[in-house]
């Protein structure tokens, strides 16, 4: 079994290509640590991983911003928060950050103009956690900017 923790990040200006290949293991990909089930063998690319489009475009967060609540229909991707999508069996996160230019919060998930009211930080706080949980796991994240062409250091 994998036990290393790894965080793989992709960052993309233009936008995403993503071609999942065909599985060779006979396993279930849902839920927490269906990695464990997984040939060690296998490489990355033989593993079809599931994914989410604008992953913390969730219900629950939009609701939290007002702007994005009354354009939720707009702007709500996921039914389930990260945390949720993490314990599903999700493994592949799009995430979108835009720079928090007149707070302290450094770069917040967005999508388009929407702030999602979710720091990056959070997020690699759940992330530590899920992956402490379950060391069989492993997580990839492909990190969009979004909305703005701030370049912060």
């Amino acid at each position: 079994m994998w036990k290393a923790l790894a965080f793989v990040f992709f960052f993309t200006l233009s936008g995403i290509v993503w071609a999942p290949v065909a599985v060779y293991a006979d396993y279930s990909p849902s839920g927490k640590n269906w990695m464990k089930n997984l040939d060690d063998d296998l490489l990355i690319t033989q593993i079809t991983i599931p994914g989410t489009h604008d992953s913390a475009a969730d219900h629950d967060h939009c609701y939290e911003s007002v702007s994005c609540k009354d354009n939720h229909l707009m702007v709500v991707c996921q039914t389930s928060n990260i945390q949720d999508q993490m314990e599903m069996g999700v493994r592949f996160f799009d995430v979108r950050l835009a720079y928090d230019q007149h707070g302290d919060r450094g770069f917040e998930f967005h999508h388009k103009p929407y702030d999602l009211k979710q720091s990056i930080g959070d997020a690699i706080g759940w992330a530590e956690d899920f992956l402490k949980e379950n060391p069989s796991e492993f997580l990839i994240w492909l990190v969009k900017q979004e909305h703005t062409d701030e370049d912060a250091d």
